[in-house]
């Protein structure tokens, strides 16, 4: 199974933890600069479409700021060879179903299947992603929520691999650095947009039906 790696660059120091962790990866890495501040959506496509360009691959992880063990790699791999089309690690989520622990505190084992994935750290088959691209009207959330309903219309099997965990730093919560800052500006702008896009799919009732 054969893995390409697409990692959105952050200008904070945080990310320089994401970069020791991919350097211990021995697999090819596409970097994607959105000088700090653009659209993730349209990042991971870009990316994407580079690194298919220079590689033959099966999967792709598309790689936020996060850290992880080379491990957690490894079980998100395993799964794409399992048959799973693209899943997720568990990590400290504002979703409830990513989240390593349930509502009771007790510890989540295997895969899962799930309603939706995040975008924060997903690993997705190639040809998945090649046939439902991200929606970049979407620049900064709901593209995911989006994605994955198409997905699984498409007959996709979504997951959460809770054996596989990754740090996510939450830069958007510690407005120390002024890109941080200017991120947060442009992902409130843009809050209106989003929303009168995923009405305009999916009607008044989007959040029911996505989440």
């Amino acid at each position: 199974m054969r893995i390409g790696i697409v990692a959105v660059i952050y200008e904070e120091p945080e990310y320089q933890e994401t970069l020791k962790c991919l350097m211990q990866l021995d697999y090819p890495v596409e970097y994607v600069d959105r000088q700090g501040v653009g659209s993730l959506a349209q990042a991971y496509n870009q990316g994407f479409d580079r690194i298919t360009q220079k590689w033959d691959l099966d999967g792709i992880w598309l790689v936020s700021n996060i850290t992880f063990e080379v491990s957690d790699f490894e079980k998100l791999r395993q799964c794409l060879i399992d048959g799973w089309d693209a899943v997720h690690p568990a990590f400290e989520s504002d979703h409830q179903h990513i989240r390593p622990n349930d509502h009771g505190g007790k510890r989540r084992t295997g895969t899962r299947e799930v309603k939706f994935l995040e975008f924060t750290a997903p690993m997705v088959n190639r040809y998945v992603f090649e046939a439902v691209r991200l929606n970049e009207k979407m620049p900064y959330w709901g593209h995911d929520l989006d994605w994955s309903y198409r997905a699984k219309q498409e007959g996709a099997k979504l997951g959460v691999c809770y054996d596989a965990s990754v740090g996510h730093v939450y830069i958007r919560n510690n407005l120390v650095h002024p890109i941080t800052r200017q991120r947060m500006s442009n992902r409130k702008r843009t809050d209106n947009q989003t929303t009168r896009e995923l009405r305009r799919i999916y009607g008044a009732n989007w959040r029911k039906l996505l989440y």
